[in-house]
């Protein structure tokens, strides 16, 4: 895998690389990121070439340094920059967050290395400045039987998101009321979900209790637990 060669990668100097959770392999340089669709193949398939992902019609960090790359459980690519931190969608074509220091706790641009608690979802961020961690959505884990919801219940004047964590990987969940009507569907990212409180229509639910369920395979439904909300 050389820059001049086999492999077609943008740089020879390369900063980090990583297997996300559908086998592609990312590979970080000096001069831009890219993946290989096949990677077990490389060595047999001197043709292959790296794909640079493309967002909003552009080669994604053409020619910039990109120092780390980090994958959460809702296999969501983290890539850390002389810019921020970044956290695309697993192909790299849709940008979900971008952290600064400017509009967020980072304590500087310059994001060298990035690690995640997959239980938790937490993720840690190291700039040249020192460390900081931040709770994502992306969690990986084996187990479902008594899923975390917080915060629960839900105070007066709370305004924020209800997390799920511990649901089956990457399912899909519908929250209903208490007589049992469908109030939203929510998809996880990995083992975790997020609630903004809102029904289908984007209006804000009132007081009451609501029920998490998980679709199993076979098409039962499983619930995972229960939430109270105060308004």
């Amino acid at each position: 895998l050389k820059s001049d060669g086999t492999g077609t990668l943008p740089d020879n100097s390369i900063n980090d690389f990583l297997l996300d959770n559908e086998d592609k392999l990312w590979i970080a340089t000096n001069k831009g990121v890219v993946y290989y669709a096949r990677p077990y193949s490389i060595l047999d398939d001197a043709e292959q070439e790296a794909i640079i992902p493309i967002i909003d019609n552009n080669l994604l960090f053409y020619k910039e340094n990109v120092n780390t790359l980090a994958v959460d459980g809702g296999n969501r690519i983290w890539m850390g920059t002389n810019k921020g931190a970044w956290l695309f969608d697993k192909d790299g074509s849709e940008l979900i967050e971008h952290f600064t220091s400017e509009n967020s706790p980072l304590l500087s641009d310059v994001v060298t290395d990035i690690a995640i608690n997959h239980l938790t979802g937490e993720i840690f961020f190291s700039t040249n400045e020192g460390l900081i961690s931040y709770r994502g959505s992306g969690t990986l884990t084996g187990t479902y039987d008594k899923p975390k919801i917080f915060p629960n219940p839900v105070a007066p004047g709370y305004s924020g998101v209800i997390t799920i964590e511990g649901v089956p990987f990457n399912s899909e969940l519908k929250v209903t009321d208490a007589s049992g009507r469908l109030v939203t569907h929510l998809e996880a990212n990995g083992n975790t979900a997020i609630w903004d409180m809102k029904n289908e229509y984007l209006s804000d639910v009132g007081t009451g209790v609501y029920f998490v369920f998980a679709s199993s395979e076979d098409g039962t439904e499983r619930q995972l637990g229960k939430i109270a909300i105060v308004k």
